[in-house]
């Protein structure tokens, strides 16, 4: 599977613009983007056929999570599993990526530094559910590490307002903080909030440091993403 770049476009208000580059150039605007907001949108990232096949590999990849994790899963509300960590370890052909994936080098340039997959999840907003998902940061252990990590989120639905997109803060990977994990203080009123909807395909990259949330999916739509999490190789 590759994960290349088909087209690169702005955050926020301005993130609907699709800029035709060459791949390098490309990459170097993605690239400032990405230092400059925390985050990157990527329009078209996977065409049909990929997304088809990340779609249906992430599927059968979280059936056999659930099947085998059942026991230590039993009693967990369905709101509780909408996050399910782990897939290289489930399914082979996500075990081959998770070791040496395009997206590596993609992230890579990213954030400038060596990576390694931390973990590959499947994300699932049933329709109807109200719950979701509180201001956040990503994987922050220890000490704050402005080079610690980055996320790679492939919208497998369209994700809009009603079905719970993702919102970022602009530059909050820029802020040291001491929280590891939930970040308070924020809601899609604060300076610098923006939502990011994205149709079937769309990717994000952003930084492990970016305040992010979503609210829940009050539609009868699928609301569903696989995500690639990677941290410094010497980490």
């Amino acid at each position: 599977m590759a994960f290349l770049p088909r087209g690169m476009g702005y955050p926020g208000e301005l993130m609907a613009e699709q800029i035709s580059f060459s791949e390098s150039m490309a990459r170097d605007h993605a690239r400032a983007v990405f230092n400059a907001e925390g985050f990157v949108r990527l329009p078209g990232f996977l065409g049909p056929e990929e997304l088809a096949r990340l779609a249906g590999h992430g599927l059968s990849a979280r059936e056999t999570l659930l099947e085998r994790s059942k026991e230590r899963l039993k009693g967990l509300k369905p709101s509780q599993l909408t996050t399910l960590k782990g897939l290289q370890d489930h399914n082979e052909w996500f075990e081959q990526l998770a070791q040496g994936g395009d997206h590596l080098t993609l992230l890579e340039d990213m954030l400038g530094v060596p990576l390694k997959t931390s973990t590959i999840a499947f994300v699932d907003r049933p329709p109807g559910s109200v719950e979701g998902i509180v201001p956040h940061v990503d994987g922050v252990n220890g000490e704050w590490d402005a080079k610690g990590g980055v996320t790679l989120w492939i919208a497998l639905d369209q994700m809009d307002l009603d079905n719970g997109c993702l919102y970022y803060v602009r530059g909050s990977h820029l802020i040291p903080r001491k929280e590891k994990l939930y970040v308070g203080g924020y809601d899609q009123h604060s300076e610098g909030a923006v939502p990011v909807p994205v149709n079937p395909g769309d990717a994000v990259i952003h930084h492990a440091l970016t305040v992010h949330w979503s609210g829940g999916n009050h539609t009868q739509r699928e609301r569903r993403a696989v995500s690639f999490f990677c941290r410094r190789a010497d980490a």
